[in-house]
């Protein structure tokens, strides 16, 4: 796979979430801008912070914005080319929840996460605790 392929699914991905997230897409345009990045040079660190979002509507028991995010992820991976689904995995799911400390909000926010981003999650990170029988 090259990486100009990589790229331009990346930038797809962010296109995607624009469309259907305007205004969460101002806040994360703002955030790369004050650290010196833009969607267009950094589409993979744009995803990462969708993924932060996410985590932040967790962390905020703001359960259905996260359910949103989580869901339009998860159809979004259901049939994505082997690029897409890369940049799913490695720019929003391993970074979904990883500041998270504590381990109720862990295990709320694992309750609402879709199983198929659950399993590139376990991929990635194993079975943890927070997880328990779900």
């Amino acid at each position: 796979m090259s990486d100009d392929t990589m790229l331009l699914s990346a930038l797809d991905m962010v296109a995607s979430i624009r469309r259907a997230f305007p205004g969460e897409s101002a806040l994360i345009d703002d955030r790369l801008q004050h650290h010196g990045f833009s969607a267009e040079e950094s589409p993979y660190r744009w995803v990462e912070e969708f993924s932060q979002l996410t985590t932040e509507a967790i962390e905020a028991r703001e359960y259905s914005t996260a359910q949103g995010y989580l869901q339009f992820m998860s159809r979004a991976l259901e049939g994505a080319s082997t690029p897409t689904a890369n940049c799913i995995d490695v720019y929003y799911v391993e970074a979904l929840m990883w500041s998270t400390k504590d381990d109720r909000t862990l295990r709320a926010g694992w309750g609402i996460v879709p199983v198929n981003l659950r399993n590139l999650y376990v991929e990635m990170w194993g079975e943890r605790p927070f997880m328990g029988s779900s």
